[in-house]
């Protein structure tokens, strides 16, 4: 792993339509998990794309995506309707979620503000090393 990949997903997480912002919309404003959530294919696939998700190709219209460096696993369905069951898009948030968890509690070791400043990034390798020697 590399500071490039840390920065990067940092950038993930942060940009506007990115990670935290998906998490916001499937929350929604009132915290509340209504389900009146829609999100389309298309913005799924734009939330992923040029991302560390890495697209591990699955046949007949499912997506599983693998974070590089969290290892977290998301997979979808990729046919049919053009929006994504709220149902799935529950499940797709848990993971995304989780992600984002480990990479600010365990790897960035953010101890308040969270993702308001970017991390120290050569902690951030150091922390993920410890990481990945506790949870593999």
């Amino acid at each position: 792993m590399s500071v490039e990949l840390l920065k990067e997903s940092y950038l993930d997480a942060t940009r506007k339509k990115g990670l935290i912002d998906f998490t916001k919309t499937v929350r929604s404003p009132k915290n509340d998990f209504s389900g009146k959530y829609h999100i389309k294919l298309n913005d799924l696939d734009t939330l992923f794309s040029r991302t560390l998700w890495h697209d591990e190709g699955k046949k007949g219209g499912h997506k599983k995506l693998t974070h590089k460096i969290t290892q977290i696993v998301i997979e979808y369905k990729h046919h049919g309707k053009n929006t994504v069951a709220p149902v799935a898009v529950k499940d797709i948030y848990d993971q995304v979620q989780a992600h984002l968890n480990i990479l600010c509690n365990d790897i960035f070791a953010y101890q308040k503000n969270n993702w308001q400043q970017e991390p120290n990034y050569e902690e951030a390798l150091t922390n993920l090393k410890r990481w990945n020697n506790t949870t593999r």
